[in-house]
């Protein structure tokens, strides 16, 4: 458990997505307080004021932060124990950090073009960070469980971007635009930031309370429940299928 503390520790100390979601989530917050002005009457609407917003919070904030320790944990669980190789990591800060503002810039002005690279970059930081995450090798038997919570979130993420995509350039499927934000928002936060959690948590409160799991399998019947859940959540509202959505709903909860 100490050295498993300690390799994170290594790992996100002074970590640049990090740094990066603390700035992003000063930023959602001073956003939030200005929505919170313009409902007031003091300042003007901004466009899109309320979109930009809740990314800075989520891509800007929480995405960063996972992009940071996600390796780091999930190296710390692996039996090789390898450190996350640096150039690939500085390729997809690099790759993330300059899609998210473009994305920002093509939502604020209308520029779909401007959104839709942005996006992209954004994209491929993500495929960069899958393939970190499995070449730092096989779990352990003892923390297979945990390891497969932070292996299937980022799927989740692609499938958000992949429907942010397709509302930049119209291209839905039988639930129409609507469809296609539903499924982007239960992707990224249904999907992806619950199943992170959902791993972080049996992961981290055993060591901080110095207890034994107390219902280790039960750790499998989360990670598909809420994978199936999710998926249901995700491909209901696309397809317009409302069994799908509420099959989800159920399995998730």
């Amino acid at each position: 458990h100490e050295s498993s503390a300690t390799t994170m520790n290594m790992h996100t100390r002074n970590d640049p997505f990090v740094l990066m979601a603390g700035l992003y989530l000063t930023v959602g917050l001073l956003a939030a307080i200005g929505t919170l002005t313009v409902e007031a009457g003091p300042l003007e609407p901004l466009p899109r004021l309320r979109w930009l917003t809740v990314h800075f919070i989520t891509i800007g904030g929480l995405t960063q932060a996972v992009f940071g320790v996600l390796p780091a944990f999930v190296a710390a669980l692996s039996t090789s124990r390898r450190s996350p190789a640096g150039r690939s990591r500085w390729l997809q800060w690099v790759s993330l950090n300059a899609g998210y503002p473009l994305l920002l810039v093509g939502m604020a002005t209308g520029s779909t073009i401007t959104a839709g690279t942005g996006a992209g970059l954004v994209l491929g930081a993500l495929l960069s960070l899958l393939v970190t995450v499995f070449r730092l090798g096989p779990p352990s038997t003892a923390t297979a469980g945990s390891a497969r919570y932070f292996r299937t979130a980022p799927w989740f993420l692609v499938v958000g971007v992949l429907a942010a995509l397709g509302m930049l350039f119209g291209v839905h499927g039988p639930g129409g635009y609507f469809g296609s934000l539903e499924a982007h928002v239960h992707a990224n936060v249904w999907g992806f930031l619950a199943l992170v959690v959902a791993g972080v948590l049996p992961t981290v409160l055993p060591e901080l309370l110095g207890a034994d799991r107390r219902f280790p399998r039960a750790r499998a019947v989360t990670y598909w429940g809420l994978t199936i859940g999710a998926a249901g959540l995700v491909v209901g509202p696309w397809t317009a299928r409302h069994e799908l959505t509420i099959g989800g709903l159920v399995i998730y909860v």
